[in-house]
């Protein structure tokens, strides 16, 4: 079964979120826009928002079984990536005490087979996995444009 380091993963699951969280689609999440945008990479390679990946790096300790400090040259398989999505997608629901990220995590996330977007979702996901792992290491997805929040 194939793996890849933790930055193709974190990079996989930002590619996933952007095209199910894709303007305009009736699952379209302000909420889960924002979580996007502070995961993105700015042009030092660094996440936007370093809680972001130090929160995924929790999902990944938490789904592997290992201890904060040994994620260091992990490898994970698909199967352990979306686990460790759907962790950090919920903790950030939980802790924004956001019902808008928990519903897009109900109808964009689940690869359920007895879910209504199954297929959408599995056809999503494989077509991500596919993109990140032909793409060049180099290649990662750069914060372009901020868009201004109202708080």
């Amino acid at each position: 079964m194939e793996k890849i380091n933790l930055k193709k993963a974190y990079c996989l699951i930002i590619d996933y979120l952007t095209h199910r969280n894709a303007p305009g689609s009736s699952g379209y999440s302000d909420d889960v826009q924002f979580l996007i945008e502070d995961m993105m990479f700015l042009s030092d390679g660094k996440p936007c928002d370093p809680a972001a990946w130090s929160d995924w790096i929790k999902s990944v300790c938490k789904t592997k079984m290992i201890y904060d400090n040994q994620y260091h040259d992990t490898f994970l398989t698909f199967d352990e990536i979306h686990a460790a999505l759907v962790d950090f997608l919920k903790e950030y629901a939980y802790r924004t005490n956001s019902d808008e990220t928990k519903k897009f995590i109900d109808e964009n996330i689940s690869l359920k087979k007895d879910t209504p977007l199954y297929n959408v979702n599995q056809a999503e996901w494989i077509k991500s996995i596919n993109k990140i792992v032909a793409q060049d290491p180099s290649e990662i997805p750069f914060l372009t444009l901020i868009k201004k929040r109202n708080f």
